[in-house]
């Protein structure tokens, strides 16, 4: 009855369980299933079977920590024994330690294992509903084991190294406690009398008798022949028949010695010696077969909760119930049905959920930089979880097939970004930029998305802009950021189509042309500038304006450098110098300056955009050259040293060199200012010097056109050429007219566009203050001190205030546009 309360259930091999109660019953007589003891506990067995589990629970809720820090401390210790390599330096005390870690490795592997295996089997027989806690602290026992397997593997090869050695030390150590008998025992048979020869081996083949001689004689033969068997190998049949002898010798009790620490050697022995078949059966898994429906909650625990380390040991300790369907020659079909569930768990619960929350974190970093109020973070260091480690993970291993997660990830993420972008090819841009944040963030290499940029027509021709570049920049509008050019609205021609020229229209016109067009068209824009130049200098030379622009100076020499220039200043300048026009020109001279201004920034924009597309076509060129090919001739006498390989070789480094040469050896920004300086060092450019004061002036009435052009879109009797698009060739050009004259620190210490912010926020202050009051007696004006009245804003001061904001934006957009134009050209 004690026994059945202890141990209800003992467990063997695979999994399977005896009950001690059903053994009895099966195995015993009838007669024994009547007594009373045992029909009490058939009564109460389920009582029973509970409480060996809640004493098996607090069991382990009380030792799972020790037995967690014992195991740490072991494979430390294991893991990081150095040993001598050579036989002289090896001593009995490295062999006595590398025994005392076998066997201590082998006593905790079984100890995890007999738990995890009677705590997970209970819950199942008995309902019991396993808490989330110890739920996982089971599967961090299965995992426990297969590291364990694994440390006895990775040291296996330097413990059978050391075994030969450890064997003989144990062997020595049993022969240490036989001598003494031995001894004794010739000193008894010396008392007793001397023995014949023929006498001494007929005692070896009879029974041993009662008499003291015979006692003698037969231990003595005994513990010779275990002294003789301790000095061969440590075989199972050498420690069988050991064992034998000791038992018989033992029987005897004739001689004092110490059995018990002789079987404890002969038990650590026996374990260090079958150390890797039993290291095998105790970290042997396959009952797992049995629960494999807890598998698909242990790898969703592992995912959630990042334990990435433990996902290749659980799924080692799965794998094992492949071996026990091989012991039940079960058909390949069962088998292969396994194997499909381990991986479909993988790939259900670890890959899919592990790409679709990559996807989802590119996703939102990439729509928090585009949308607006969004708080800014970088996406290489901020996100919902750090996914990278399951990335840097080596493939998983099966028995039949490896699985590679990184593989997997970047298959899929090519797979959608294709798919989206196809369906959708207005967010291309998007698909692209997760693409690029994905190869910096999780280190994938992904395929470029080769579907069209653009929608645009092919119809540019590059030869036909350069031979007519004054006709190019008057017609069209630049964008620096997106690098386009719009064609303008001329007056009076109703089109309904409008020509858009991007990059790629530059590469196809470059493919045709070739790379020399773009050093042919900076030489056209040089010239172009300089003519642009020379005219804005005749401009500046009116009486009228130059008279102007000795007021401003005079009166920044009386206000000194610190004061900022006023808004109404350049307002008022800008207004005067509207009632003017340059020789009698229907267009006032500040549309005119305007319009040389934007037409030399229009030049400056087809000379970055031409370098842009020759950089790309220079990159599809160089893109057919081999990676590892440097230089073609020395490949190819490499391969075959004759003269007649040296010529094509040549040929081909020269070709490679030239096309490169002309994009990546130029620096084409400052190589362009310094040829139109060398064409304006000359006395008639003098009047240049204060053009900077004309800046605000012309930005002034710039934004005033813009506002004007936008406030009546929809009027029938509209103009075509007031509808304007987004032209960045004005704050191009001006910026350039400033570095050549080296007027940029001057502008800077106009301090204009802060100096307008601030002016435009006052204005829109003041016009917030404005309200109307109803109108009424006195006795409502004296109501008024009583409670509080909604305050209205007229019509009149809400449109003031409408555009005053757009024009703070048109400001903001100029300013932002001057400062890309200096970065562009620093």
């Amino acid at each position: 009855m004690d026994v059945i309360q202890v141990v209800p259930v003992i467990y063997v091999d695979c999994g399977i369980r005896f009950t001690v109660l059903e053994l009895i019953k099966n195995q015993c007589p009838q007669l024994v299933s009547l007594w009373p003891s045992l029909r009490e506990a058939a009564k109460d067995y389920d009582l029973i079977m509970k409480n060996y589990l809640a004493r098996l629970s607090e069991t382990h809720s009380r030792e799972w920590q020790s037995i967690k820090e014992s195991l740490s401390c072991w494979v430390a210790s294991f893991q990081s024994t150095v040993y001598p390599m050579g036989e002289s330096q090896k001593s009995h005390a490295d062999f006595q330690l590398q025994s005392r870690q076998i066997v201590q490795g082998i006593i905790l592997a079984h100890r995890i294992h007999i738990l995890a295996l009677t705590i997970l089997d209970l819950h199942a027989l008995l309902e019991v509903p396993i808490k989330k806690e110890k739920f996982n602290s089971v599967c961090h026992m299965f995992i426990l084991l297969k590291a364990m397997a694994n440390t006895f593997y990775t040291k296996g090869l330097e413990v059978i190294q050391f075994l030969p050695h450890v064997i003989s030390l144990m062997q020595s150590n049993i022969e240490e406690l036989l001598v003494p008998a031995k001894v004794q025992l010739h000193l008894d048979v010396k008392r007793v009398g001397q023995m014949g020869k023929l006498r001494f081996l007929g005692s070896l083949t009879r029974v041993a008798g009662k008499d003291a001689d015979a006692k003698v004689t037969d231990s003595l033969s005994l513990v010779l022949i275990s002294m003789q068997l301790l000095r061969g190998n440590g075989s199972f049949k050498r420690q069988l028949i050991f064992s034998i002898t000791m038992d018989v010798l033992q029987s005897i009790g004739h001689v004092d010695i110490d059995f018990f620490r002789i079987k404890k050697i002969m038990t650590k022995l026996a374990t260090t010696v079958e150390f890797q078949s039993i290291v095998e059966e105790i970290t042997d898994c396959s009952f797992l077969y049995w629960r494999k429906e807890m598998m698909k909650d242990w790898l969703s625990m592992i995912y959630i909760d990042n334990k990435f380390s433990w996902l290749q040991y659980l799924l080692d300790a799965f794998c094992d119930g492949l071996w026990l369907l091989e012991l039940g020659h079960v058909g390949r079909l069962t088998q292969q049905s396994y194997e499909k569930e381990l991986e479909d768990a993988v790939t259900n619960e670890i890959i899919l959920p592990l790409c679709r929350d990559i996807e989802n974190d590119l996703r939102l970093h990439v729509h928090s930089a585009n949308l607006k109020g969004s708080v800014p973070v970088n996406p290489t260091k901020t996100g919902v979880r750090n996914l990278s480690w399951y990335l840097q993970m080596r493939p998983v291993r099966l028995p039949y097939k490896f699985i590679d997660i990184k593989t997997l990830v970047e298959c899929y993420l090519n797979s959608t970004f294709y798919d989206h972008t196809a369906m959708a090819l207005y967010n291309w841009k998007v698909y692209s930029e997760m693409r690029q944040l994905a190869e910096l963030k999780y280190r994938v290499l992904l395929d470029d998305i080769h579907l069209p940029e653009h929608s645009s027509g092919c119809d540019f021709d590059l030869a036909e802009v350069l031979k007519d570049l004054c006709t190019f920049a008057k017609n069209y509008s630049y964008n620096i950021t997106q690098q386009i050019f719009f064609e303008k609205i001329i007056d009076g021609q109703g089109h309904k189509n409008l020509t858009v020229v991007g990059v790629e229209h530059v590469v196809s016109a470059i493919a045709a042309h070739g790379l020399t067009m773009v050093s042919t068209a900076s030489k056209n824009v040089v010239c172009f500038l300089t003519q642009k130049m020379s005219t804005l200098s005749g401009l500046l030379q009116d009486d009228i304006l130059r008279s102007l622009l000795v007021k401003e100076r005079m009166w920044k020499n009386e206000k000194g450098t610190p004061n900022k220039y006023p808004f109404k200043r350049a307002e008022h300048l800008s207004a005067t110098m509207a009632k003017y026009s340059f020789r009698g020109h229907e267009v006032n001279i500040v549309d005119q300056l305007r319009s040389i201004i934007t037409e030399m920034g229009n030049g400056l924009g087809l000379v970055r955009l031409l370098h842009t597309g020759g950089s790309r076509q220079a990159c599809r060129i160089s893109s057919c050259k081999p990676r590892y090919v440097t230089n073609f001739l020395e490949s190819d006498r490499s391969c075959s040293p004759s003269d007649e390989i040296d010529t094509p070789g040549k040929v081909m480094d020269d070709a490679v060199y030239n096309k490169c040469q002309s994009i990546y050896g130029v620096d084409y920004f400052p190589s362009l200012l310094s040829s139109v300086l060398k064409e304006l060092q000359c006395d008639r450019y003098l009047n240049l010097i204060d053009f900077h004061f004309i800046i605000p002036a012309i930005i002034a009435n710039l934004i005033e056109s813009k506002l004007h052009s936008k406030e009546k879109p929809l009027r029938r009797d509209r103009e075509a050429g007031n509808q304007m698009i987004a032209d960045d060739g004005f704050v191009m050009g001006a910026t350039f007219v400033l570095k050549v004259t080296g007027q940029e620190k001057s502008f800077d210490e106009l301090q204009w566009f802060t100096s307008a912010n601030r002016h435009l926020e006052e204005v829109l202050i003041s016009l917030s203050h404005i309200t109307e009051h109803p109108k009424g007696s006195r006795i409502f004006g004296l109501k008024l001190w009583d409670q509080s009245c909604p305050v209205a804003i007229l019509p009149e001061t809400q449109k003031e205030i409408d555009k005053t904001k757009r024009y703070q934006k048109e400001m903001k957009l100029i300013e932002y546009g001057f400062n890309a134009s200096r970065a562009i050209m620093s």
